[in-house]
């Protein structure tokens, strides 16, 4: 039962990190077109960084639990 939960945890967390990324990501491209960008320098460096640091840690995370 406790593998079970743990399982369920695991995937559910996983599923809204993976949704959570894409709606911001979603996010940043229509900021982008808006031009709401050019006036906040500072929140388009935010977002921008963090969502290469998230694409770069998955993409990382990914390479080491499969094998090609």
């Amino acid at each position: 039962m406790r593998q079970f939960l743990l399982i369920l945890l695991f995937t559910v967390g996983g599923l809204v990190s993976f949704i959570w990324y894409w709606v911001a990501l979603i996010h940043w491209v229509q900021s982008l077109k808006t031009g709401f960008y050019p006036q906040n320098n500072s929140e388009s460096v935010l977002e921008t960084t963090f969502l290469i640091l998230y694409t770069y840690l998955g993409i990382r995370f990914l390479k080491s639990r499969i094998m090609f």
